[in-house]
């Protein structure tokens, strides 16, 4: 029995924090929230008011992690999404990410690049932009990152550290810097 009342009590402040982002979302018409969305400490999700963001039902956002979608940017979170501890997702365009897939701790997710000249240097307020895609049922293992112009298909697992630069065929396992296919369905 007091086992029980220790994991309820646990649970309480993961609750509270989901009732009230999802009472904050509720008020904002281009945000959609779905039901049971759970929001670890330290999380921050940064949303700009004309920024198009929809996360749908039972999804999981982990502790330290950094969402951030910036004006005309649309992101997708897909029903049953586990975010994990830390990741950054940079939405300047669009990032959509299908149902059921799950990202382990220190995933980043970047949909545009700085636009670089060898005159200039680094243009600090200027951004290629393009656009992410990632299949249902995913897993993007430790420390990967995604850059603009991606298009994972469903299935996928991505090894840990791995950096993806080009589209993935559904049913692969990819690894490396940069990412290469290691093994196809059967």
């Amino acid at each position: 029995m007091n086992d029980y009342l220790f994991r309820i009590k646990r649970n309480i402040p993961f609750l509270i924090r989901g009732v009230f982002f999802q009472l904050f979302m509720f008020f904002r018409k281009n945000v959609h929230v779905g039901y049971r969305l759970r929001v670890d400490s330290g999380a921050k999700l940064i949303m700009h008011t004309k920024a198009y963001v929809t996360i749908k039902a039972y999804n999981f956002i982990g502790k330290g992690s950094f969402i951030s979608v910036l004006p005309k940017g649309k992101l997708v979170l897909g029903k049953g999404v586990g975010v994990g501890n830390n990741n950054q997702i940079v939405c300047h365009h669009k990032i959509e990410i299908g149902d059921g897939t799950i990202l382990g701790p220190n995933v980043m997710i970047f949909d545009h690049n700085h636009q670089f000249d060898f005159k200039t240097g680094v243009k600090h307020k200027s951004f290629d932009v393009g656009e992410i895609v990632i299949g249902k049922n995913c897993w993007l293992g430790a420390g990967c990152t995604i850059l603009k112009d991606v298009h994972i298909a469903d299935n996928v697992v991505i090894g840990a550290g791995s950096v993806v630069t080009k589209d993935i065929p559904s049913g692969t396992i990819v690894a490396g810097v940069p990412a290469k296919i290691i093994k196809l369905k059967a």
